[in-house]
C-alpha cells in the first residue's frame, strides 16, 4: 500500500471527538496491528515487507505531525 493509503487508515482510527492522548494511542495501536499483519503475511517477500513497513512508518510520522 502507499503512504497515502496507510495515512488514511491511521486517520480513520480516531474521531475528532477523541482527546489528543486518545488519538495518539489509537494511531499507535492501529500502527502496531498493521505492522503485525505485514510481518506475519507469508505471501510477501522480505523486500516487499520492508517497503510496506517504510510506507507505513512514513504515514505514521505524517499523521502524528498533523496531530
Amino acid at each position: 500500500m502507499s503512504t497515502k493509503t496507510y495515512a488514511q487508515i491511521l486517520r480513520d482510527s480516531f474521531t475528532d471527538e477523541d482527546a489528543p492522548e486518545q488519538r495518539r494511542a489509537l494511531i499507535h495501536a492501529s500502527f502496531i496491528g498493521i505492522v503485525e499483519s505485514i510481518v506475519n503475511q507469508a505471501d510477501y517477500t522480505a523486500a516487499q515487507k520492508i517497503a510496506k513497513l517504510r510506507n507505513l512508518n512514513d504515514a505514521r510520522k505524517e499523521v502524528l505531525a498533523d496531530e
